[in-house]
């Protein structure tokens, strides 16, 4: 799913796919997030938070993903078919 996004992200509402909305150094990820570090004014639109973690936007994305995704993301079923089940 991450690469789809990073390919193709405007239908997923992402508008930056390559750097961190916080850290230091090159594309926000040489460092930690931390109270000095650099902050991205728009975190909904980056695909990660911190050079370890997704951003919120993409942990929901992949969350829903995983409840309600198709075969491509989820098999055999996903978690709402196995709720039903």
């Amino acid at each position: 799913m991450t690469m789809n996004i990073i390919q193709n992200p405007l239908p997923f509402n992402f508008t930056q796919v390559e750097a961190a909305c916080c850290g230091a150094g090159k594309l926000n990820a040489e460092s930690y997030c931390t109270p000095n570090a650099n902050l991205c004014s728009n975190r909904d639109q980056y695909l990660f938070w911190d050079l370890f973690h997704p951003s919120q936007a993409a942990s929901k994305l992949a969350a829903v993903s995983l409840y309600y995704g198709g075969p491509e993301y989820v098999s055999p079923i996903n978690f709402a078919q196995l709720a039903e089940a």
